[in-house]
């Protein structure tokens, strides 16, 4: 149903700028090794030990002037408004222009070391008390202000549904959550926002010369053909879901206006069209052996060109007149309840898809890119589900 991407090998968490010694971080078996070709070179990746980890933050707080008593960043107070990326279907190629880093599975996460505080994108801090663990080890850098994405590890990949988890289920369930920083917004009592984007990833590298074990570097490169590989269906099993781009010379500027840009890791799936929720949206799900039929997904908004070829072919399912109330969940996880009108499910459409997808669904909208005549529902693969809806 899904599609099934090749095999990779296991990540490790410690994705990171590589360099002479340099941990390979989420290497899929058989992708050839840059890591001459990132951007600076660095100290090795893993898990550091908590004694090593230690030493390492005193290190720092003695270099910089900084002490573990030191109060919080003045210059930047939560909430902070953070940089968004614009979307292209294209990577951006200029040499010496980009940087480039893996657009990783999670949340998005500002990290006040001093303060002892998460916050979501969205100004919310709820997350501070449910990673105790990350927030631990954030407060080790001493005055810093960080921005990431918090991932969760588990069996060998970045499992976004994990991070529902709390902490007992973590731990019991070996499943690690990692703040993946990937820029430097204040540090020692400065405000970093408006230095260049390769200044703060330098400052940054610095700081996180080891990784911790729940702190660690989120990898980049200069080289565009490197940053190909993370657009691979390899890749995207693991929890890369594309690649971020980031003009070099950039500054840290809220909203879209720093020019960062990301590029979506997408295939082409086949669906069968189960129901409308609009003139314009669909649907979409697969056989299901046990329950007749699998809600694989919903569409975005149709062209109009092919929205009147697909108005001349579906049906009002007779059996089915009344409205559908989907549940507000798609994935496992919250959401708005969709509601939607059964058709017959004897169309099937090819679909652009990205990499997130969990529970026999995908979690962002599907663009349908034109009807599957050739073939019948019956020439799908069932849908592989989990023992829910």
């Amino acid at each position: 149903m899904l599609g099934r991407p090749g095999r990779a090998a296991p990540p490790r968490p410690g994705v990171r700028s590589g360099g002479e010694g340099a941990s390979r971080g989420l290497r899929p078996r058989g992708t050839p090794d840059r890591s001459h070709n990132r951007s600076r070179p660095t100290g090795r990746s893993g898990f550091a030990p908590p004694s090593q980890a230690a030493v390492r933050a005193r290190s720092h707080r003695a270099r910089s002037g900084c002490s573990a008593q030191a109060g919080p960043v003045t210059v930047l107070r939560p909430p902070v408004t953070v940089t968004v990326a614009g979307s292209t279907r294209d990577l951006p190629v200029d040499p010496g222009r980009w940087a480039y880093e893996p657009k990783l599975d999670g949340y998005r996460v500002v990290g006040f070391a001093a303060r002892r505080l998460l916050q979501t994108r969205q100004g919310n801090t709820a997350l501070t008390s449910r990673f105790p663990e990350v927030v631990a080890d954030l407060a080790t850098l001493g005055d810093v202000v960080v921005d990431g994405e918090l991932v969760a590890w588990r069996h060998g990949r970045l499992d976004f549904s994990a991070l529902q988890a709390g902490p007992a289920r973590r731990e019991r369930d070996r499943i690690t959550a990692v703040l993946m920083a990937f820029d430097l917004l204040a540090a020692d009592e400065r405000d970093l926002r408006g230095k260049p984007h390769l200044e703060r990833r330098g400052v940054l590298e610095d700081l996180l010369t080891r990784p911790l074990p729940h702190v660690q570097l989120v990898e980049q490169t200069l080289d565009p053909q490197a940053a190909r590989e993370w657009l691979s269906l390899d890749w995207g099993v693991t929890g890369v879901e594309g690649v971020m781009a980031k003009p070099v010379t950039s500054r840290y500027a809220p909203g879209q206006r720093s020019g960062w840009l990301k590029v979506r890791t997408t295939r082409t799936v086949e669906a069968v069209v189960l129901g409308v929720t609009s003139p314009d949206a669909l649907v979409l799900g697969s056989p299901d052996l046990s329950r007749g039929w699998w809600v694989t997904g919903l569409s975005l908004p149709v062209p109009p060109g092919l929205r009147a070829e697909l108005a001349a072919r579906l049906r009002l399912d007779e059996a089915r007149l009344d409205p559908v109330h989907l549940p507000g969940t798609v994935g496992g996880f919250s959401g708005d309840e969709t509601v939607y009108q059964a058709v017959h499910p004897d169309t099937v459409v090819e679909v652009e898809a990205d990499t997130a997808a969990e529970h026999g669904r995908f979690r962002h909208r599907l663009r349908v890119v034109r009807i599957r005549a050739d073939l019948t529902p019956a020439d799908l693969p069932p849908a592989h589900t989990p023992g829910r809806r």
